[in-house]
């Protein structure tokens, strides 16, 4: 097998004040209006500029390639305490929770954070029978190592069956047509604090590395 070439980290944030001359030239150079439907999509959404910054902070992105051939595509945020306090204020906002009921939400989520660390991850890939993430016969293994060097395997890979408009507003790089939608769920205490971390995605179609920060 040919060794894999990954893709530097992504930028998933849409900057609204890009002129229009420079995303017209973006979307010749993509092709299909993509980008333009991308930036569309987005405006839409209704989700806000600061939740952007915060969740593309949170998100790393890598595509597996051999020779020409893309083999999979992998979109991981990670819910870190800043990240869930950004989508509950936008959640708020978005359907006019009162104080009291955001501060009762963000305490439930706070709660459920206690005993896991989190991640959100997108997959797309040609064969859409290797995008098996969630069950027990994976083509894929994944793992979690900390700034030590130390192993964590998951506690639970769970496929998000409907992917819901409030999953694609929330996560705008996802597209329900083309790849799956998991949660990763490991053992609290898993993922440092403030050091260095990487989620590995490996299997027979090779190795997907994904760092914070």
């Amino acid at each position: 097998m040919n060794e894999p070439i990954v893709h530097p980290r992504g930028r998933i944030m849409i900057r609204f004040a890009a002129s229009g001359a420079v995303l017209l030239v973006l979307a010749f150079l993509c092709g299909c209006g993509y980008l333009q439907s991308y930036v569309d999509m987005v405006r839409e959404k209704g989700v806000s500029k600061e939740y952007l910054a915060i969740l593309d902070a949170s998100t790393r992105t890598k595509s597996l390639h051999s020779q020409f051939e893309t083999r999979a595509d992998l979109t991981v945020t990670f819910k870190s305490a800043e990240f869930r306090a950004a989508y509950v204020k936008d959640y708020a906002r978005l359907y006019g929770l009162t104080e009291e009921q955001m501060k009762t939400r963000r305490e439930v989520l706070d709660e459920m954070a206690s005993d896991f660390d989190e991640f959100f991850f997108y997959a797309a890939m040609p064969e859409k029978d290797a995008n098996d993430f969630d069950k027990s016969g994976s083509v894929w293994k994944v793992y979690l190592y900390d700034d030590q060097g130390n192993r964590f395997e998951p506690m639970e890979v769970r496929r998000i069956g409907k992917v819901s408009p409030l999953v694609t507003a929330f996560y705008p790089y996802v597209n329900p047509y083309h790849g799956n939608c998991y949660t990763l769920k490991f053992k609290a205490g898993s993922v440092p604090k403030g050091a260095p971390f990487k989620l590995a995605f490996t299997g027979v179609l090779g190795k997907v590395e994904l760092s914070w920060p």
